[in-house]
């Protein structure tokens, strides 16, 4: 397994957010990856974003936008900020996305009801969201991933009464 830091990419297209809208509440924001640029083999895990500590992630949404043309499954998930990083749950916002099936665009989501995550998670600790590549045909599918989430800030504030209503 090789681990691909798209956090910081030098590609022209794959790695780095390319959309992101803020409001007081909830933060969007959409990563970009096409595998022709990233080249990942079978078992590699490609870093799309650093979450922070104290972040409550609402739910995930994936769009292909270009199929792969062989068979190629994803796993969306969180690995740990360690030197060499862990999975937390590989596959906790999306299991077995094909990236191959169905007429572009296809859409997912983890809120589906479907995945471990789906009704969100808050995250402790500081966490990396991840693309686990399944097969090792990926060199042509071009995806893109959302994040949904609620604003630290806005969860400061929030009072545990407030939890409870």
């Amino acid at each position: 397994m090789a681990v691909k830091d798209l956090l910081n990419a030098v590609w022209p297209t794959s790695g780095g957010a390319i959309a992101s809208t803020h409001s007081a509440l909830i933060n969007r924001v959409k990563f970009r990856v096409e595998l022709a640029d990233v080249e990942p083999a079978s078992g590699d895990v490609l870093l799309l974003a650093r979450i922070p500590q104290n972040t409550y992630i609402l739910g995930v949404i994936w769009k292909i936008i270009t199929l792969e043309g062989a068979i190629l499954t994803v796993d969306i998930g969180d690995y740990t900020t360690a030197a060499t990083p862990v999975a937390i749950d590989a596959d906790g916002w999306g299991d077995g996305v094909d990236l191959n099936a169905g007429t572009v665009p296809v859409y997912g989501t983890s809120i589906d009801g479907l995945t471990a995550y789906a009704g969100g998670k808050y995250y402790t600790s500081d966490a990396y969201l991840t693309v686990l590549i399944n097969d090792a045909s990926a060199d042509a599918a071009v995806f893109e991933v959302e994040i949904l989430a609620v604003a630290e800030a806005f969860l400061e504030h929030v009072t545990e009464t407030d939890r409870l209503r």
